[in-house]
């Protein structure tokens, strides 16, 4: 017989109800985490205007069309603000298209 078994039924009841409450915040934000979802994706080419998407898809399809040599002013870099279903945002800056189309493939794989 382990320890834990030897111990009363009310101190094994204590310490599950001090478990549950060490351990609850922890599984709610992991739950949270995982069950978070893209909402939206903005795409800010600082040379021109700002473009929203739902999907990452399409926000691929417009930085993979956009040409950045014809832009009425000189580019100077991608900025990307992931907003998720959780509430959570996450932004990112890139200097060129290949990194940003990167940094968009890789959230595809999460």
């Amino acid at each position: 017989m382990g320890a834990y078994e030897r111990l009363k039924p009310a101190v094994r009841s204590e310490i599950g109800t001090e478990l549950t409450d060490e351990l609850g915040p922890f599984f709610n934000a992991l739950r949270e985490s995982l069950e978070r979802r893209i909402a939206r994706i903005t795409v800010l080419p600082l040379s021109g205007t700002s473009m929203q998407f739902q999907t990452i898809h399409g926000a691929v399809r417009f930085i993979e069309g956009y040409d950045e040599a014809t832009s009425p002013t000189r580019f100077i870099r991608y900025e990307l603000i992931v907003r998720y279903s959780n509430g959570s945002e996450v932004r990112g800056s890139f200097p060129d298209k290949t990194r940003c189309l990167d940094h968009l493939r890789l959230l595809s794989r999460g």
